[in-house]
């Protein structure tokens, strides 16, 4: 019988897969004190100002610590490259049709620490300690810099703690409302961009307001029968102010006549009269009697429900006539200006 041989070979195939370590840059914002209470809040609470009246400055200082105060901070974390840190406004901040323009919110950077080394981050900072305006664009606030601190190498990582706070220069002639925007915070690390945002609202009050430029009117001395008139001479200046967007009306009345202890003056004897800088509608006719229910002085005209900064002034003038047989003394009496809506 014949055999057959069979040659056989093995052969061992060794595949091999090169496959690169795990690594990524990652960015994390949080607010102090967080909705929460975590510190890694992707995207941060609404921060607000509130209480702020036009042509008003104020600031939002939510927290104070050793390194600063500060409203928001936004964490940064990175295993493997350097990396920039920008922030922008969505627009204008806006309440129902009426808008404040963006620029007129303001953001300081106030501390870039490195938690990892605990000490101030040594990266390249833009606009730090000062208020500079929001751009909707974004602007550079943070570069990383160089070396082992600031340019990890994986599996090494670093984070850093930016601090930012913000204030609103409200214009002039705001009308009130609660106006509302969107701050958001990128991060990019050259081949990733990360991004992150918070709300912020800006309460603007209602202005409302009644000034005149002096305290008192003084006839100084008369005599029983005497008439003195155009008290004073260059007119008493009243001004109203206001931003609520309503019709307004500035009235005149006094308490009580002009009285000497027992003795008065009637009213009958004390008019009121002037003229007005405004748009709206003067009612004094140069015969009207002071009187102990508020008369109307000026109706507000159009577009005089917003009048900031400046107001709308309103002169008055005054006559007396002493009575005849009228008794010696110093004669009092409080004239009052009402400004109502």
């Amino acid at each position: 019988m014949r055999f057959k041989f069979f040659k056989t070979t093995l052969f061992i195939i060794v595949a091999s897969i090169i496959l690169p370590l795990p690594s990524y840059s990652s960015i994390n914002f949080a607010v102090s004190p967080p909705a929460t209470g975590a510190s890694d809040n992707s995207n941060g609470t609404a921060r607000s100002i509130t209480g702020v009246l036009p042509s008003d400055f104020k600031e939002n200082e939510e927290i104070k610590t050793a390194s600063g105060s500060y409203s928001n901070k936004v964490y940064c974390y990175s295993n493997q490259n350097s990396y920039t840190l920008n922030i922008s406004l969505g627009g204008n901040l806006t309440s129902g049709s009426n808008s404040i323009p963006f620029s007129s919110l303001k953001y300081m950077y106030t501390y870039a620490y490195n938690i990892t080394n605990t000490k101030e981050a040594a990266g390249s900072k833009n606009n730090y300690q000062s208020y500079v305006p929001f751009s909707t664009s974004d602007t550079l606030v943070y570069t990383s810099g160089a070396g082992a601190d600031e340019a990890p190498v994986f599996p090494a990582s670093i984070e850093w703690e930016h601090q930012f706070k913000y204030a609103i220069q409200v214009p002039n002639n705001q009308p009130p409302g609660t106006y509302s925007g969107t701050i958001t915070y990128k991060m990019n690390d050259g081949a990733t961009t990360l991004t992150r945002t918070c709300n912020i609202s800006v309460t603007v009050g209602n202005y409302f307001r009644l000034s005149v430029d002096r305290g008192t009117v003084d006839f100084g001395g008369m005599k029983p029968g005497e008439t003195k008139d155009n008290v004073p001479v260059e007119g008493a200046i009243v001004t109203s102010i206001t931003n609520t967007g309503n019709p307004w009306y500035l009235k005149i009345s006094n308490d009580s006549p002009l009285s000497s202890g027992p003795y008065t003056i009637p009213n009958t004897n004390f008019i009121w009269y002037g003229w007005t800088d405004g748009a709206g509608t003067w009612y004094g006719t140069g015969t009207n009697q002071m009187t102990f229910v508020p008369d109307l002085v000026y109706a507000s005209g159009a577009n005089e429900g917003n009048n900031l900064p400046k107001g709308t002034n309103n002169h008055l003038k005054f006559k007396l006539t002493i009575p005849r047989g009228q008794p010696g003394g110093k004669y009092l009496s409080n004239v009052k200006l009402t400004l109502t809506e």
